[in-house]
């Protein structure tokens, strides 16, 4: 025999009910992680990255719809991800993308925060140019990156860790440790500190320096 088959439908000691289940959720998260590796590519252009991402996903299922022997397409779906991993692993470290705009938020700091943190940065900058670094959405993001930064200032707060990592709550942690000079609350002053309202009309301007803080002398 090729294999050992148990009673009740096991393969090698294993239910084949657990077993599918396993490869499955493996295969899914391959397609997954395949179609945002692909978005976030260095393709050209964010129309490509979608209809590239998008083909790729359709590929997976119809390549187990049209092949009827599913170890050989298991096979191909993992030489596959072999080869988009390989890819988006040669992709050099970049700073060309746009900035989401719904996060294009003015900061505001004391001349000497400013100071420091401007200085602390540039160092950082420096030590990167001389030795690139990847981006890690977990460990190595936008605001884990500048934790290091603002602990310089020593400010007689705590930085949150879970709110550091989900990231999309650390705006409410500067606030509630009082980084942010306001007497608002905390949804007043994030949506008067949205940039995007005072240059929407002529992103180009030739003040937009002066244009996305000219708020600031009505708060």
């Amino acid at each position: 025999m090729d294999r050992a088959k148990g009673g009740g439908g096991r393969v090698n000691g294993i239910p084949l009910a657990v077993k599918l289940s396993i490869s499955s959720l493996l295969i899914f998260l391959l397609w997954v992680w395949c179609r945002l590796a692909i978005y976030y590519s260095n393709l050209p252009g964010g129309t490509l990255r979608t209809v590239a991402a998008a083909l790729f996903g359709i590929g997976f299922p119809v390549a187990f719809v049209v092949c009827r022997n599913r170890q050989k397409t298991a096979i191909w779906v993992f030489a596959a991800f072999l080869v988009v991993l390989v890819w988006f692993w040669l992709i050099p470290p970049s700073h060309d993308r746009d900035w989401e705009p719904s996060v294009a938020v003015l900061p505001r700091a004391t001349p000497e925060q400013a100071r420091t943190l401007f200085l602390s940065s540039i160092a950082r900058v420096n030590q990167m140019y001389a030795r690139p670094e990847f981006y890690n959405t977990i460990v190595q993001n936008c605001s884990t990156s500048l934790a290091p930064h603002v602990e310089r200032l020593n400010l007689q707060s705590v930085i949150d860790k879970w709110r550091l990592l989900l990231n999309g709550y650390s705006d409410e942690m500067a606030y509630d440790n009082g980084w942010i000079d306001s007497d608002l609350s905390f949804a007043e002053t994030k949506a008067r500190h949205y940039i995007n309202q005072y240059v929407r009309n002529d992103p180009e301007a030739v003040d937009f320096s002066r244009r996305i803080r000219s708020h600031l002398n009505t708060q």
